[in-house]
C-alpha cells in the first residue's frame, strides 16, 4: 500500500495499526476445549507460540509496531482484554469438570498475564529456550491452581 493511500485514510501508521488490531477482534475465536485445564492451557500456548513465531511475522511485527503509537497501543489492550475475556471459559470449564475449586475465578489463574511474558519474549527477540515447550509455559496457572485449593471455602459452602 502506498504512503498517500495510509494518508488519506488514517491520520497516520498508528492509526492504520490501530484499525488491523480492531478488526483482529471481529472473529469468532474460542479458546480450545481438550476436555482438561492442562490441555485447554498446553493448546492455547501452542496456538500462541504458533503465531508469534509464524514466518512471515506478521503477529510478532503488529506487537512490536504497537508499542510506537498511543491508538495502536490502545487497540492492542482492547484485543488482549477481548481475549482474555473469551479465555474465563477455560476456567470455568475447569470448574464445572472439579480441576479447580468453585471458588476459583478466570482472575486467579491470569499470573503473570501471558500476553505479557510472550510479548516481551518476542518484542526483545529473546532466544527461547529448548526446553521451553508448551507444558512449560503453562506452568504459572498450575501454580495459581494449587493457591487456590488451600483458599479457605466460601461462606456458601
Amino acid at each position: 500500500m502506498h504512503r498517500t493511500t495510509v494518508y488519506r485514510r488514517w491520520r497516520d501508521v498508528g492509526g492504520l495499526l490501530a484499525d488491523v488490531l480492531d478488526a483482529a477482534g471481529d472473529d469468532d475465536w474460542q479458546p480450545p476445549d481438550t476436555g482438561s485445564l492442562e490441555g485447554d492451557l498446553t493448546a492455547l500456548n501452542e496456538e500462541i507460540h504458533s503465531a508469534l513465531t509464524a514466518r512471515p511475522p506478521i503477529v510478532a511485527a503488529l506487537i512490536a509496531a504497537s508499542f510506537r503509537s498511543e491508538q495502536a497501543a490502545a487497540a492492542q489492550q482492547r484485543l488482549w482484554d477481548d481475549r482474555y475475556a473469551r479465555c474465563e471459559v477455560v476456567v470455568n470449564r475447569a470448574v464445572g469438570r472439579g480441576e479447580l475449586p468453585r471458588t476459583a475465578t478466570p482472575g486467579d489463574c491470569s499470573s503473570p498475564p501471558p500476553h505479557r511474558c510472550t510479548t516481551n519474549w518476542c518484542c526483545c527477540a529473546r532466544p527461547r529456550p529448548a526446553t521451553a515447550g508448551p507444558r512449560r509455559q503453562n506452568r504459572g496457572p498450575r501454580r495459581g491452581r494449587r493457591r487456590l485449593r488451600r483458599a479457605p471455602p466460601a461462606a456458601d459452602d
